[in-house]
């Protein structure tokens, strides 16, 4: 047997649903604070009417309920359609959410009344735990392996001319150029004088 205070707390945590069931005691409270919320709303209509759109909020929560109700006898709620019928439609639908629920589970759901579905409900819902950023100062665990610098794991290929440092040749070495010769400009070759050929007398400059 439930409380009122624990009923009250249930129906919001059932939402709108119908897809479950509940126990006559529940049944009945919310049956006694449909019909408390309408007497409010009925005062309130008389001072403002735009409060009587309430009235249709509370029917549907109502039908709600009586849904829930029916489910725990282990039937459809179409049977709440009953309700529809001039006279006896609601003293039919209520006589068969006075009659006592099916014992254990049935295809609506658990017994209401089996141990900790009621605290399943009123306990708070845990949200997804948020990925923690990484601390600057980690540290692997012992014998996680790390990859070495410059060392590719397996399996990865180079592209061509790929260099790690970023330089083409950069494994090929430098090579320092002759003393009398530019980087990049191409020295002239000695010149051979023809067979038989004096070379000309250059002016000694000194003697004059």
């Amino acid at each position: 047997m439930i409380s009122f205070g624990t009923a009250l707390k249930l129906l919001p945590k059932r939402g709108l649903t119908a897809k479950c069931r509940i126990s006559r005691a529940e049944f009945w409270w919310d049956y006694l604070a449909i019909v408390l919320a309408m007497i409010v709303i009925s005062i309130l209509t008389v001072i403002l009417p735009i409060f009587g759109i309430l009235f249709l909020a509370t029917t549907v929560l109502w039908v709600i309920i009586s849904i829930r109700r029916v489910h725990d006898l282990d039937m459809s709620g179409w049977w709440v359609l009953f309700m529809l019928l001039p006279y006896l439609g609601g003293a039919i639908v209520l006589g068969m959410c006075m009659v006592k629920g099916n014992v254990g589970s049935n295809r609506f759901g658990p017994d209401p009344y089996a141990p900790g579905v009621i605290d399943d409900l009123l306990a708070p819902k845990q949200g997804v735990p948020m990925p923690q950023p990484m601390p600057q100062n980690f540290q692997p665990q012992p014998g996680f392996p790390q990859p070495q610098g410059g060392v590719q794991p397996q399996g990865f290929a180079q592209p061509q001319g790929f260099n790690p440092q970023g330089q083409p040749g950069f494994n090929q070495g430098y090579q320092q150029p002759a003393a009398n010769q530019q980087p990049g400009l191409a020295q002239p070759q000695a010149y051979v004088q023809p067979n038989g050929a004096q070379p000309e007398a250059q002016p000694n400059y000194q003697q004059q």
